[in-house]
């Protein structure tokens, strides 16, 4: 979580923005062809996989938390808070960094990258107990 916090904030001052100042990309998918098009490969598969490594875990470790009906609904909703809270802390409070719709649909395809990832070592561990 530290980790999480360091690299959404660093460095950390609180601006007022204005909506024309850059500081907000509201069109998907503008971030990641760019990265793709005009950068290294090894910056696009950072700026990619990074975004959505960093919500992997969240994914797969909450669902051990909320074991009740209706966990993938939940974890899709905490997950869109959480990137959706991460992304308006950028735009308010950080001078270089934007909030960027892209990173908010990787960051919520990382979490359900790790839900199905939960699902599957459950299924996994289900059969590996019925063949002892």
């Amino acid at each position: 979580m530290l980790t999480v916090i360091y690299v959404t904030l660093e460095p950390f001052h609180f601006t007022p923005p204005s909506l024309n100042d850059g500081k907000m990309n509201l069109i998907p998918y503008v971030q990641i062809l760019y990265q793709y098009k005009y950068k290294p490969p090894f910056f696009w598969m950072l700026y990619t996989l990074g975004n959505i490594l960093l919500f992997i875990p969240f994914g797969l470790l909450l669902p051990f938390l909320y074991k009740k009906r209706f966990r993938a609904f939940v974890i899709l909703g905490l997950a869109i808070l959480c990137s959706l809270s991460i992304e308006t802390i950028q735009f308010f409070f950080t001078v270089d960094r934007a909030a960027d719709i892209d990173d908010f649909i990787l960051n919520i395809f990382g979490a359900m990258v790790g839900y199905f990832l939960f699902l599957f070592m459950g299924l996994f561990a289900r059969r590996l107990l019925h063949k002892c």
